[in-house]
């Protein structure tokens, strides 16, 4: 009968150390649950910057498409850049010209490129082959660098390693 009373007294309560451990295995989960999180902060920003860089090209796209006439010309064509261009005439609140709407889409298209979350963005578009009765081919590449923590070699970073990632897309117009 005293074993009986022995083995009922031990299971009335919680050790010490069954505590302990069950604090570790709680804070353990706790800190996994905080590092996926700032992983997941970190590759939304990451997928910010690709957005944005798609819709800045689809953009300048549309413009080109707008302006066709000096669009099959190969008017768009500029070299890479990494500044904005300056534009004299404002043609949202005045009458342009389509060669002046050329100058006022690329200035206004280079501002909106700095002013994204792109870091270090360059830019370039290039015109195919220009001929008459062929379709005019542009082909826009955005280019911009997102930093890699070094220790961790995948987390995205304000310091570290530079990945360069390069968008490059195709329009092709009809003359």
């Amino acid at each position: 009968m005293t074993t009986l009373h022995r083995l009922k007294h031990r299971e009335g309560g919680v050790s010490l150390i069954e505590v302990l451990v069950a604090m570790v295995l709680i804070a353990l989960a706790m800190f996994s649950a905080i590092a996926l999180q700032v992983y997941a902060l970190r590759m939304a920003a990451s997928s910010t910057s690709r957005s944005q860089a798609i819709n800045l090209s689809a953009e300048i796209a549309e413009r080109m498409e707008a302006n066709v006439g000096q669009a099959i010309k190969g008017a768009y064509a500029t070299p890479t850049a990494s500044t904005a261009s300056l534009v004299a005439t404002d043609c949202s609140i005045s009458a342009c010209t389509p060669a002046d709407l050329v100058a006022y889409d690329l200035a206004l298209w280079s501002q909106k490129i700095l002013k994204s979350s792109l870091t270090s963005p360059t830019w370039t578009i290039t015109v195919g082959t220009l001929a008459a009765n062929t379709p005019t081919s542009y082909t826009i590449v955005l280019t911009w660098l997102e930093r890699r923590d070094s220790a961790q070699n995948t987390n995205y970073a304000a310091t570290g390693t530079a990945d360069t990632l390069t968008l490059t897309t195709t329009k092709v117009l009809a003359q």
